[in-house]
């Protein structure tokens, strides 16, 4: 049995087994993201790129630099958003459209769910 199969069985415990994992990812991703890659030159590209995150990832990564203000707090988050409101406002002065792509965590979640359902011992 692989890593992620004996997850699955550790997770059936506690209600659905693939959100669990996801929820455990995501929250792990976004730690990391805020602890060790806020000045990251290839996560910042990807935080440009998309302009930011989703709604629903922006504030997930608020709470969680709040949740734990001795080890991360908010300044990460407002390091990578000044950096991401910067870039917007140049394109604002030059006129341009910037063509934002979408939320790089959602695409991570949805990797990680997809080979997390793929791992799933079925018979």
């Amino acid at each position: 049995m692989d890593l992620i199969g004996v997850y699955l069985r550790e997770a059936m415990d506690e209600g659905c087994p693939v959100c669990r994992i996801l929820r455990s990812y995501e929250e792990s991703q976004i730690e990391t993201i805020l602890y060790e890659h806020v000045n990251d030159p290839e996560v910042r590209k990807k935080f440009r790129k998309s302009l930011g995150l989703c709604t629903y990832h922006a504030w997930k990564t608020l709470e969680k630099a709040y949740s734990e203000p001795p080890l991360l707090g908010p300044l990460g988050v407002a390091i990578i958003y000044e950096d991401v409101l910067s870039r917007y406002i140049g394109f604002l002065e030059d006129g341009r459209v910037s063509k934002e792509e979408g939320c790089f965590l959602c695409e991570l979640v949805r990797e990680k769910e997809r080979s997390t359902i793929e791992a799933l011992p079925i018979e």
